[in-house]
Protein backbone atom coordinates (compact mmCIF):
# COMPACT_ATOMS: atom_id res chain seq x y z
CA UNK A 1 0.00 0.00 0.00
CA UNK A 2 1.44 3.18 -0.98
CA UNK A 3 0.34 7.40 -0.44
CA UNK A 4 0.70 10.31 -2.19
CA UNK A 5 1.59 12.74 -1.16
CA UNK A 6 3.23 12.62 2.15
CA UNK A 7 1.66 13.50 5.68
CA UNK A 8 2.45 17.20 6.68
CA UNK A 9 4.79 17.44 9.93
CA UNK A 10 2.28 19.30 11.32
CA UNK A 11 -1.04 17.95 12.50
CA UNK A 12 -3.18 18.49 9.82
CA UNK A 13 -6.43 20.12 8.93
CA UNK A 14 -9.03 18.30 10.08
CA UNK A 15 -10.52 18.27 6.47
CA UNK A 16 -6.87 17.66 5.12
CA UNK A 17 -6.62 14.22 2.67
CA UNK A 18 -4.50 11.86 0.88
CA UNK A 19 -4.58 9.28 -1.16
CA UNK A 20 -3.42 5.45 -0.84
CA UNK A 21 -3.31 3.25 -3.79
CA UNK A 22 -3.66 -0.17 -2.46
CA UNK A 23 -2.75 -3.32 -4.68
CA UNK A 24 -5.18 -6.85 -4.10
CA UNK A 25 -4.54 -10.42 -5.24
CA UNK A 26 -7.41 -11.62 -4.66
CA UNK A 27 -9.99 -11.26 -7.56
CA UNK A 28 -7.81 -8.32 -8.86
CA UNK A 29 -9.17 -5.85 -6.64
CA UNK A 30 -7.24 -3.12 -6.70
CA UNK A 31 -8.16 -0.12 -5.81
CA UNK A 32 -7.59 3.86 -4.31
CA UNK A 33 -9.24 5.68 -2.06
CA UNK A 34 -8.78 9.32 -0.14
CA UNK A 35 -8.28 9.09 3.14
CA UNK A 36 -7.60 11.83 6.33
CA UNK A 37 -3.86 12.14 6.06
CA UNK A 38 -3.10 11.12 9.43
CA UNK A 39 -4.63 7.74 9.39
CA UNK A 40 -2.51 4.66 8.39
CA UNK A 41 -2.53 1.49 6.85
CA UNK A 42 -2.98 -1.56 9.14
CA UNK A 43 -2.13 -5.48 8.22
CA UNK A 44 -5.39 -7.20 7.30
CA UNK A 45 -5.74 -10.94 7.59
CA UNK A 46 -4.14 -12.84 4.57
CA UNK A 47 -5.96 -16.10 4.97
CA UNK A 48 -8.94 -16.78 2.16
CA UNK A 49 -11.55 -17.95 3.91
CA UNK A 50 -14.01 -21.01 3.03
CA UNK A 51 -16.73 -19.03 0.72
CA UNK A 52 -18.91 -21.76 0.34
CA UNK A 53 -20.10 -19.91 4.15
CA UNK A 54 -22.79 -17.45 3.15
CA UNK A 55 -21.16 -14.74 5.36
CA UNK A 56 -17.43 -15.48 5.20
CA UNK A 57 -16.02 -11.87 3.40
CA UNK A 58 -12.19 -11.48 3.02
CA UNK A 59 -10.10 -8.86 4.36
CA UNK A 60 -8.90 -7.22 1.88
CA UNK A 61 -7.57 -3.51 3.27
CA UNK A 62 -7.33 -2.02 6.87
CA UNK A 63 -7.11 1.88 7.41
CA UNK A 64 -7.25 3.18 10.74
CA UNK A 65 -6.93 6.28 12.50
CA UNK A 66 -4.03 6.92 15.22
CA UNK A 67 -6.32 6.96 18.29
CA UNK A 68 -9.07 4.59 19.83
CA UNK A 69 -11.03 2.09 17.55
CA UNK A 70 -11.51 4.00 14.76
CA UNK A 71 -11.33 1.66 11.55
CA UNK A 72 -12.08 1.74 7.74
CA UNK A 73 -12.71 -2.14 6.55
CA UNK A 74 -12.68 -2.89 2.94
CA UNK A 75 -13.65 -6.95 2.69
CA UNK A 76 -14.90 -8.60 -0.41
CA UNK A 77 -16.56 -12.23 -1.70
CA UNK A 78 -18.24 -14.10 -4.62
CA UNK A 79 -21.24 -12.84 -5.78
CA UNK A 80 -24.42 -14.62 -4.48
CA UNK A 81 -26.83 -16.53 -6.93
CA UNK A 82 -29.65 -14.44 -6.51
CA UNK A 83 -30.90 -11.48 -4.79
CA UNK A 84 -30.01 -8.07 -4.54
CA UNK A 85 -27.70 -5.67 -2.99
CA UNK A 86 -30.25 -4.49 -0.27
CA UNK A 87 -31.14 -7.74 0.61
CA UNK A 88 -27.84 -8.92 0.82
CA UNK A 89 -26.62 -6.17 2.80
CA UNK A 90 -29.07 -6.65 5.24
CA UNK A 91 -28.96 -10.00 5.79
CA UNK A 92 -25.41 -9.86 6.56
CA UNK A 93 -25.32 -7.10 8.73
CA UNK A 94 -28.22 -9.00 11.06
CA UNK A 95 -25.60 -12.27 10.72
CA UNK A 96 -22.71 -10.17 12.05
CA UNK A 97 -24.87 -8.66 15.32
CA UNK A 98 -25.43 -5.58 13.81
CA UNK A 99 -29.05 -3.86 14.33
CA UNK A 100 -29.20 -2.27 10.90
CA UNK A 101 -31.15 0.80 10.08
CA UNK A 102 -33.24 0.79 6.59
CA UNK A 103 -30.80 0.40 3.89
CA UNK A 104 -30.15 3.59 1.78
CA UNK A 105 -28.78 4.09 -1.61
CA UNK A 106 -24.96 5.03 -1.23
CA UNK A 107 -22.44 6.10 -4.19
CA UNK A 108 -18.79 4.95 -3.71
CA UNK A 109 -17.39 6.59 -6.22
CA UNK A 110 -18.26 5.80 -9.76
CA UNK A 111 -19.93 2.35 -7.80
CA UNK A 112 -23.82 2.38 -7.55
CA UNK A 113 -23.92 1.07 -3.76
CA UNK A 114 -26.38 0.62 -1.06
CA UNK A 115 -25.50 1.01 2.34
CA UNK A 116 -27.00 1.33 6.40
CA UNK A 117 -25.82 2.08 9.67
CA UNK A 118 -25.27 -0.27 12.29
CA UNK A 119 -24.95 -0.58 16.32
CA UNK A 120 -22.98 -2.83 18.74
CA UNK A 121 -22.27 -2.97 22.17
CA UNK A 122 -19.05 -3.81 23.03
CA UNK A 123 -18.18 -4.09 26.57
CA UNK A 124 -20.06 -1.12 27.24
CA UNK A 125 -19.04 1.19 24.79
CA UNK A 126 -21.79 1.72 21.86
CA UNK A 127 -19.97 1.06 18.67
CA UNK A 128 -21.48 3.15 15.69
CA UNK A 129 -20.65 1.68 11.80
CA UNK A 130 -21.69 2.64 8.57
CA UNK A 131 -22.05 -0.14 6.28
CA UNK A 132 -21.34 0.16 2.34
CA UNK A 133 -21.96 -2.79 -0.08
CA UNK A 134 -21.29 -2.90 -4.33
CA UNK A 135 -21.17 -5.60 -6.96
CA UNK A 136 -18.90 -5.63 -9.43
CA UNK A 137 -18.27 -8.23 -11.75
CA UNK A 138 -19.26 -10.97 -9.99
CA UNK A 139 -17.24 -9.56 -6.76
CA UNK A 140 -19.26 -8.03 -3.58
CA UNK A 141 -17.28 -5.55 -2.00
CA UNK A 142 -17.69 -4.02 1.49
CA UNK A 143 -16.46 -0.90 3.16
CA UNK A 144 -17.23 -0.70 7.17
CA UNK A 145 -16.58 2.26 8.93
CA UNK A 146 -16.61 1.54 12.62
CA UNK A 147 -15.76 4.08 15.26
CA UNK A 148 -17.49 4.60 18.99
CA UNK A 149 -20.58 6.47 19.01
CA UNK A 150 -18.80 9.58 20.88
CA UNK A 151 -16.03 10.44 18.24
CA UNK A 152 -18.69 10.06 14.99
CA UNK A 153 -19.31 14.05 15.18
CA UNK A 154 -15.30 13.98 14.51
CA UNK A 155 -14.32 10.95 11.93
CA UNK A 156 -17.50 10.95 10.29
CA UNK A 157 -16.81 13.57 7.07
CA UNK A 158 -13.24 11.39 7.03
CA UNK A 159 -15.78 8.23 6.93
CA UNK A 160 -17.46 10.07 3.70
CA UNK A 161 -14.81 10.85 2.12
CA UNK A 162 -13.30 7.36 2.06
CA UNK A 163 -16.49 6.12 1.10
CA UNK A 164 -17.36 8.65 -1.97
CA UNK A 165 -13.82 8.74 -3.27
CA UNK A 166 -13.29 5.04 -3.07
CA UNK A 167 -12.93 3.55 -6.91
CA UNK A 168 -11.95 0.13 -8.20
CA UNK A 169 -8.81 0.83 -10.83
CA UNK A 170 -10.09 -1.55 -13.28
CA UNK A 171 -14.08 -1.69 -12.56
CA UNK A 172 -16.15 -4.39 -14.29
CA UNK A 173 -19.23 -3.10 -14.43
CA UNK A 174 -22.79 -3.90 -12.13
CA UNK A 175 -24.55 -7.19 -12.35
CA UNK A 176 -27.00 -6.91 -9.78
CA UNK A 177 -29.94 -4.27 -9.20
CA UNK A 178 -29.79 -2.50 -5.74
CA UNK A 179 -33.38 -3.00 -4.47
CA UNK A 180 -36.53 -5.01 -6.13
CA UNK A 181 -38.29 -3.53 -8.60
CA UNK A 182 -40.70 -1.35 -7.48
CA UNK A 183 -39.12 -0.64 -3.61
CA UNK A 184 -37.41 3.10 -3.80
CA UNK A 185 -34.44 3.32 -1.06
CA UNK A 186 -34.03 6.47 0.83
CA UNK A 187 -31.06 9.08 -0.37
CA UNK A 188 -28.01 8.42 1.61
CA UNK A 189 -27.84 9.98 4.93
CA UNK A 190 -23.83 10.19 5.24
CA UNK A 191 -23.91 12.96 2.29
CA UNK A 192 -25.60 15.53 4.92
CA UNK A 193 -23.35 14.48 7.89
CA UNK A 194 -20.13 15.31 5.64
CA UNK A 195 -21.73 18.80 5.24
CA UNK A 196 -22.30 19.56 8.55
CA UNK A 197 -18.98 17.93 9.37
CA UNK A 198 -17.10 20.27 6.84
CA UNK A 199 -19.22 23.27 8.10
CA UNK A 200 -17.84 22.85 11.46
CA UNK A 201 -14.08 23.45 10.76
CA UNK A 202 -13.39 26.47 13.35
CA UNK A 203 -12.73 29.62 11.96
CA UNK A 204 -10.95 33.04 13.13
CA UNK A 205 -13.48 34.58 15.55
CA UNK A 206 -13.97 38.19 14.36
CA UNK A 207 -12.10 40.56 16.41
CA UNK A 208 -14.68 42.14 18.31
CA UNK A 209 -14.69 46.53 17.92
CA UNK A 210 -11.72 47.36 20.21
CA UNK A 211 -13.38 49.70 23.30
CA UNK A 212 -11.84 53.23 24.10
CA UNK A 213 -9.95 52.98 27.58
CA UNK A 214 -12.38 54.80 29.22
CA UNK A 215 -15.45 53.02 28.16
CA UNK A 216 -17.70 51.08 31.07
CA UNK A 217 -17.19 47.48 31.06
CA UNK A 218 -20.48 46.37 31.99
CA UNK A 219 -21.17 43.87 29.21
CA UNK A 220 -17.79 42.20 30.87
CA UNK A 221 -18.39 42.43 33.57
CA UNK A 222 -20.25 40.07 36.32
CA UNK A 223 -20.46 41.84 39.59
CA UNK A 224 -20.98 45.48 40.45
CA UNK A 225 -18.48 45.49 43.09
CA UNK A 226 -14.87 44.01 43.76
CA UNK A 227 -15.74 40.65 45.84
CA UNK A 228 -14.63 38.52 43.81
CA UNK A 229 -11.29 40.32 44.21
CA UNK A 230 -11.28 39.56 48.30
CA UNK A 231 -8.89 36.99 49.61
CA UNK A 232 -11.04 36.17 51.95
CA UNK A 233 -14.05 35.33 49.28
CA UNK A 234 -15.22 31.49 49.86
CA UNK A 235 -14.29 30.39 46.87
CA UNK A 236 -10.67 32.31 46.69
CA UNK A 237 -10.47 31.20 50.17
CA UNK A 238 -10.80 27.13 49.35
CA UNK A 239 -8.43 27.92 46.64
CA UNK A 240 -5.69 29.65 48.67
CA UNK A 241 -6.13 26.94 51.18
CA UNK A 242 -6.01 24.21 48.45
CA UNK A 243 -2.33 25.96 47.59
CA UNK A 244 -3.79 27.05 44.12
CA UNK A 245 -3.05 30.46 44.74
CA UNK A 246 -3.39 34.06 45.87
CA UNK A 247 -5.47 36.78 44.71
CA UNK A 248 -2.72 39.33 43.35
CA UNK A 249 -2.91 42.98 45.45
CA UNK A 250 -5.82 45.27 44.33
CA UNK A 251 -3.77 48.57 42.91
CA UNK A 252 -6.70 50.84 41.70
CA UNK A 253 -10.35 50.14 40.89
CA UNK A 254 -13.24 52.07 39.20
CA UNK A 255 -16.69 51.39 40.85
CA UNK A 256 -18.10 53.18 37.58
CA UNK A 257 -17.22 51.63 35.37
CA UNK A 258 -16.28 48.41 37.38
CA UNK A 259 -13.14 47.21 37.16
CA UNK A 260 -9.99 47.08 38.92
CA UNK A 261 -6.09 46.85 37.90
CA UNK A 262 -4.78 44.13 40.27
CA UNK A 263 -0.77 43.02 40.05
CA UNK A 264 -0.12 39.50 39.36
CA UNK A 265 3.31 38.54 40.81
CA UNK A 266 3.92 35.60 37.92
CA UNK A 267 3.41 38.62 34.67
CA UNK A 268 5.25 40.80 36.52
CA UNK A 269 2.86 43.57 35.52
CA UNK A 270 -0.44 45.09 36.23
CA UNK A 271 -4.10 43.50 35.02
CA UNK A 272 -7.32 45.39 34.62
CA UNK A 273 -9.96 42.84 35.08
CA UNK A 274 -13.72 43.23 35.35
CA UNK A 275 -15.81 43.31 38.22
CA UNK A 276 -17.09 39.58 39.30
CA UNK A 277 -14.20 37.22 37.53
CA UNK A 278 -11.87 36.16 40.06
CA UNK A 279 -8.27 35.94 39.72
CA UNK A 280 -5.18 33.71 41.35
CA UNK A 281 -1.71 33.62 40.93
CA UNK A 282 1.17 30.93 42.13
CA UNK A 283 3.62 33.05 40.79
CA UNK A 284 4.27 30.62 37.91
CA UNK A 285 1.06 32.08 35.88
CA UNK A 286 -2.45 33.84 36.36
CA UNK A 287 -5.64 32.83 36.04
CA UNK A 288 -9.25 34.56 35.19
CA UNK A 289 -12.29 32.96 35.50
CA UNK A 290 -15.93 32.77 36.72
CA UNK A 291 -17.54 31.53 39.30
CA UNK A 292 -19.45 28.78 37.58
CA UNK A 293 -15.94 27.61 36.18
CA UNK A 294 -17.43 27.80 32.57
CA UNK A 295 -14.84 30.23 30.89
CA UNK A 296 -10.92 30.51 32.06
CA UNK A 297 -7.73 32.36 30.74
CA UNK A 298 -4.94 31.69 32.23
CA UNK A 299 -1.75 33.97 30.99
CA UNK A 300 1.97 33.16 31.80
CA UNK A 301 5.51 33.82 30.75
CA UNK A 302 6.80 31.61 28.39
CA UNK A 303 10.32 31.46 26.56
CA UNK A 304 10.06 32.92 22.78
CA UNK A 305 10.60 30.08 20.32
CA UNK A 306 13.97 31.13 18.56
CA UNK A 307 12.35 30.98 14.95
CA UNK A 308 9.54 32.76 16.06
CA UNK A 309 5.86 33.37 17.06
CA UNK A 310 4.78 30.69 14.39
CA UNK A 311 7.19 28.01 15.23
CA UNK A 312 5.85 28.42 19.04
CA UNK A 313 2.38 27.85 17.91
CA UNK A 314 3.28 24.84 15.79
CA UNK A 315 4.91 22.86 18.73
CA UNK A 316 1.81 23.99 20.88
CA UNK A 317 -0.56 22.16 18.04
CA UNK A 318 1.96 19.44 18.29
CA UNK A 319 1.53 18.74 22.20
CA UNK A 320 -2.00 19.39 22.10
CA UNK A 321 -3.04 17.15 18.79
CA UNK A 322 -0.65 14.50 20.51
CA UNK A 323 -3.70 14.79 23.82
CA UNK A 324 -6.91 15.43 21.68
CA UNK A 325 -5.97 13.30 18.72
CA UNK A 326 -9.65 14.29 17.47
CA UNK A 327 -9.03 18.06 17.55
CA UNK A 328 -10.13 20.53 14.92
CA UNK A 329 -8.10 23.63 14.71
CA UNK A 330 -7.14 27.16 13.07
CA UNK A 331 -4.77 29.65 12.77
CA UNK A 332 -5.35 33.56 12.40
CA UNK A 333 -4.78 36.88 13.55
CA UNK A 334 -6.66 38.81 16.10
CA UNK A 335 -5.97 42.27 17.77
CA UNK A 336 -2.77 42.03 15.92
CA UNK A 337 -1.89 38.80 17.87
CA UNK A 338 -0.79 35.51 16.50
CA UNK A 339 -3.84 32.89 17.32
CA UNK A 340 -4.67 29.33 17.46
CA UNK A 341 -7.94 28.09 17.72
CA UNK A 342 -9.13 24.16 18.61
CA UNK A 343 -12.33 22.68 18.96
CA UNK A 344 -13.62 19.22 19.57
CA UNK A 345 -12.10 18.47 22.24
CA UNK A 346 -12.92 17.00 25.94
CA UNK A 347 -12.06 18.36 29.30
CA UNK A 348 -13.39 16.37 31.93
CA UNK A 349 -15.86 14.50 29.58
CA UNK A 350 -17.49 17.90 28.90
CA UNK A 351 -16.77 19.70 25.25
CA UNK A 352 -14.84 22.96 25.12
CA UNK A 353 -13.05 24.87 22.70
CA UNK A 354 -9.43 26.80 23.36
CA UNK A 355 -8.02 29.71 21.37
CA UNK A 356 -4.42 30.45 22.55
CA UNK A 357 -2.93 34.19 21.65
CA UNK A 358 0.91 35.27 22.04
CA UNK A 359 2.01 38.94 23.09
CA UNK A 360 5.33 39.99 23.17
CA UNK A 361 6.47 40.19 26.50
CA UNK A 362 9.51 42.26 26.31
CA UNK A 363 9.26 44.46 29.08
CA UNK A 364 8.83 41.46 31.46
CA UNK A 365 12.29 39.72 30.00
CA UNK A 366 14.52 39.64 27.34
CA UNK A 367 13.08 36.44 25.44
CA UNK A 368 9.96 36.43 26.87
CA UNK A 369 6.52 36.39 25.50
CA UNK A 370 3.07 36.28 27.13
CA UNK A 371 0.99 33.18 26.08
CA UNK A 372 -2.52 33.52 27.06
CA UNK A 373 -4.62 30.43 26.53
CA UNK A 374 -8.76 30.59 26.82
CA UNK A 375 -10.66 27.94 27.35
CA UNK A 376 -14.94 27.72 27.46
CA UNK A 377 -17.62 26.41 25.88
CA UNK A 378 -18.39 26.91 22.45
CA UNK A 379 -21.24 29.29 23.65
CA UNK A 380 -19.15 31.21 25.94
CA UNK A 381 -16.32 31.45 23.75
CA UNK A 382 -17.48 35.01 22.15
CA UNK A 383 -17.75 36.56 25.33
CA UNK A 384 -14.28 35.09 26.90
CA UNK A 385 -12.68 36.75 23.76
CA UNK A 386 -13.69 39.73 24.41
CA UNK A 387 -12.75 39.26 27.51
CA UNK A 388 -8.96 38.25 26.75
CA UNK A 389 -9.10 41.37 24.31
CA UNK A 390 -9.85 43.68 27.01
CA UNK A 391 -7.27 42.02 29.71
CA UNK A 392 -4.31 42.03 27.03
CA UNK A 393 -5.27 45.43 25.90
CA UNK A 394 -4.80 47.45 28.88
CA UNK A 395 -1.84 44.76 30.57
CA UNK A 396 1.15 46.44 31.37
CA UNK A 397 4.75 45.08 32.16
CA UNK A 398 6.82 46.84 34.77
CA UNK A 399 9.72 47.27 32.27
CA UNK A 400 7.89 48.55 29.83
CA UNK A 401 8.08 52.27 30.40
CA UNK A 402 10.63 54.72 28.64
CA UNK A 403 14.16 54.62 30.67
CA UNK A 404 13.41 58.21 31.57
CA UNK A 405 9.82 57.87 33.02
CA UNK A 406 9.30 56.26 36.66
CA UNK A 407 8.47 52.77 37.17
CA UNK A 408 5.11 51.81 37.52
CA UNK A 409 4.59 50.63 41.66
CA UNK A 410 6.44 46.70 42.10
CA UNK A 411 4.03 44.23 41.91
CA UNK A 412 5.49 41.44 43.90
CA UNK A 413 4.88 41.16 47.43
CA UNK A 414 7.91 41.98 49.47
CA UNK A 415 8.96 38.72 50.79
CA UNK A 416 8.74 37.77 47.00
CA UNK A 417 11.07 40.59 46.39
CA UNK A 418 13.39 39.76 48.98
CA UNK A 419 13.39 35.94 47.88
CA UNK A 420 14.73 36.79 44.56
CA UNK A 421 16.90 39.05 45.86
CA UNK A 422 18.50 36.08 48.18
CA UNK A 423 18.78 33.93 44.76
CA UNK A 424 20.46 36.64 42.87
CA UNK A 425 23.21 36.49 45.63
CA UNK A 426 23.46 33.01 45.57
CA UNK A 427 21.85 32.13 48.81
CA UNK A 428 19.38 30.00 47.69
CA UNK A 429 18.24 28.09 51.24
CA UNK A 430 17.69 32.07 52.56
CA UNK A 431 15.60 32.45 49.75
CA UNK A 432 13.57 29.05 50.14
CA UNK A 433 13.52 29.85 53.64
CA UNK A 434 11.96 33.73 53.14
CA UNK A 435 9.12 32.00 50.87
CA UNK A 436 8.37 29.42 53.46
CA UNK A 437 7.88 31.82 56.22
CA UNK A 438 6.08 34.01 54.08
CA UNK A 439 3.05 31.65 53.12
CA UNK A 440 1.53 28.81 55.07
CA UNK A 441 -0.07 27.02 52.78
CA UNK A 442 0.34 24.39 49.74
CA UNK A 443 1.42 27.69 47.30
CA UNK A 444 4.46 27.67 49.19
CA UNK A 445 6.01 24.70 47.07
CA UNK A 446 4.46 26.61 43.95
CA UNK A 447 6.18 29.61 44.63
CA UNK A 448 9.95 27.51 45.27
CA UNK A 449 9.34 25.95 42.18
CA UNK A 450 8.93 29.11 40.52
CA UNK A 451 12.03 30.81 42.66
CA UNK A 452 14.01 27.48 41.10
CA UNK A 453 13.05 27.36 37.37
CA UNK A 454 13.70 31.35 37.69
CA UNK A 455 17.46 30.07 39.01
CA UNK A 456 17.53 27.93 36.65
CA UNK A 457 17.19 30.46 34.09
CA UNK A 458 19.08 32.57 34.88
CA UNK A 459 21.97 30.76 35.24
CA UNK A 460 21.65 28.83 31.87
CA UNK A 461 21.74 32.58 30.42
CA UNK A 462 25.05 32.61 32.27
CA UNK A 463 26.20 29.72 31.00
CA UNK A 464 26.50 27.48 34.23
CA UNK A 465 25.15 24.29 32.94
CA UNK A 466 25.68 22.37 35.81
CA UNK A 467 23.85 24.85 38.07
CA UNK A 468 21.26 25.36 35.99
CA UNK A 469 20.32 21.73 36.33
CA UNK A 470 20.77 21.65 40.27
CA UNK A 471 18.21 23.97 39.90
CA UNK A 472 15.73 22.73 37.53
CA UNK A 473 16.04 19.52 39.74
CA UNK A 474 15.18 21.72 42.55
CA UNK A 475 12.62 22.92 41.23
CA UNK A 476 11.10 19.42 40.34
CA UNK A 477 11.36 18.72 44.06
CA UNK A 478 9.48 21.45 45.55
CA UNK A 479 7.04 20.23 42.76
CA UNK A 480 6.76 16.80 44.16
CA UNK A 481 6.14 17.80 47.45
CA UNK A 482 3.19 19.88 46.33
CA UNK A 483 2.10 16.94 44.84
CA UNK A 484 2.66 14.71 47.72
CA UNK A 485 0.87 17.25 50.55
CA UNK A 486 -1.88 18.19 48.22
CA UNK A 487 -5.51 17.13 49.57
CA UNK A 488 -7.66 14.64 47.33
CA UNK A 489 -10.20 16.01 45.58
CA UNK A 490 -10.30 18.58 42.56
CA UNK A 491 -9.50 22.32 43.33
CA UNK A 492 -13.63 22.77 41.27
CA UNK A 493 -14.91 23.64 37.98
CA UNK A 494 -12.65 26.97 37.46
CA UNK A 495 -9.30 24.60 37.20
CA UNK A 496 -10.44 21.61 35.70
CA UNK A 497 -8.93 23.26 32.44
CA UNK A 498 -5.77 23.90 34.07
CA UNK A 499 -3.41 21.86 32.25
CA UNK A 500 0.56 23.84 32.37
Amino acid sequence: MSADPQAPSLPPSPHALRTWRVKVQLAELHFSVQAPVEWQPVSAPTEIPDFNDVHAFAGIALIAAPYAAVIFAVGARPAYADGTLAEWLEHNAHANGQDPSPIELEEVGPHAAVACWGAQNVDGMLIRNRLVMFEDGGRIVTLSCTAPEALWPAVGAGFAAMVRSFALDEPRGSQVDRARAGLELPPSSLAPLAAAAATRAPQAPAPSAARPASEPVAGLALATDQASFDQDQPMNARLRDAGAGLVPNVLDHHDQEHWATLAPAALCATLRVPFGWHVIDDGRRTLVFDAAGKTQINLHLTRRHADGDGPHLDAKLRDLYGEWPTLEWARFEAMGLPCLAIRNVLVNGAPVEQVYLLRDAQGAGTGLVLEARVTSTAEGMPQALELVEFLLGRLAFLGDGAPEEPRAPRAEPVWWTRALELERADDLPAAEQCVLDALDHLGAYAQLAELCERRARRLAEAGDKAGAKAAEERAAHWLRVRASQATSGGEGAAFSTDRR
